[in-house]
């Protein structure tokens, strides 16, 4: 059996939602938090919500570009009726 080093260029886009209380403190709590934690579910203030992996042979070719999304997105998450996030 042969054994291959392989680095993958992808593009992913992690969804989540975040307790905090500002825009600022979100984006904190995120970057400070253990990622493969975010994946199990084991931080009380961020919920895992999805994920979206676009693989490429190149993220970039010349001046083209594969990603799909540029820029980050964040919104503040309305609350339901029984006060849940939603």
């Amino acid at each position: 059996m042969k054994k291959y080093y392989i680095e993958l260029p992808y593009i992913a886009v992690l969804k989540v939602e975040v307790n905090a209380e500002s825009e600022e403190e979100a984006l904190e709590k995120l970057a400070e938090a253990d990622k493969v934690n975010i994946f199990r579910g084991k931080i009380d203030d961020i919920s895992f919500i999805d994920e979206d992996w676009n693989y490429h042979e190149q993220v970039t070719q010349r001046n083209m570009s594969n990603s799909t999304q540029y820029n980050m997105f964040i919104e503040e998450v309305e609350k339901g009726d029984d006060d849940k996030l939603v």
